[in-house]
C-alpha cells in the first residue's frame, strides 16, 4: 500500500467525506454557466454528471472519487458519449437498459 493510501486511511477512517452526490449535469450547467471556456472538476461517482457535462463542451473535465471503479465506468460512459451516434444508443449501452420498463 502506498503512503499516500495509508494517509488517507488514517485522517478519513472516522470522518464522512461526503454523503450526497448531486447526477443532474443539466442544473450544474445552468447554475455553474458552462461554456467552452470552462474547466470542470467533479466528483465521478457513476460517471452520468460527468458525462452529462460534456454537452456544454467544456476545455477540460476531471473527474475525482475514493472508489477506482467509479473513475472507471465514468471513463467507459464518457467515452460512449462522445462516440456514440445516438441517445438511445446510448441509454442501450448504459446501465438504464437493465432498469425494467413496461414499454419495452
Amino acid at each position: 500500500m502506498h503512503l499516500r493510501d495509508l494517509a488517507f486511511q488514517h485522517i478519513f477512517s472516522r470522518l464522512f467525506v461526503y454523503n450526497i452526490l448531486w447526477e443532474d449535469s443539466e442544473v450544474d450547467e445552468q447554475f455553474l454557466d458552462l461554456d467552452e471556456t470552462s474547466t470542470v472538476l467533479g466528483i465521478s461517482g457513476a460517471g452520468c454528471r460527468i458525462a452529462g457535462h460534456l454537452s456544454a463542451h467544456p476545455r477540460s473535465i476531471d473527474a475525482v472519487d475514493i472508489n477506482p471503479h467509479h473513475l472507471a465506468l465514468a471513463a467507459l460512459k464518457t467515452a460512449a458519449a462522445q462516440r456514440l451516434r445516438s441517445y438511445d444508443l446510448f441509454m442501450t449501452c448504459s446501465a438504464a437498459a437493465l432498469i425494467p420498463s413496461t414499454s419495452r
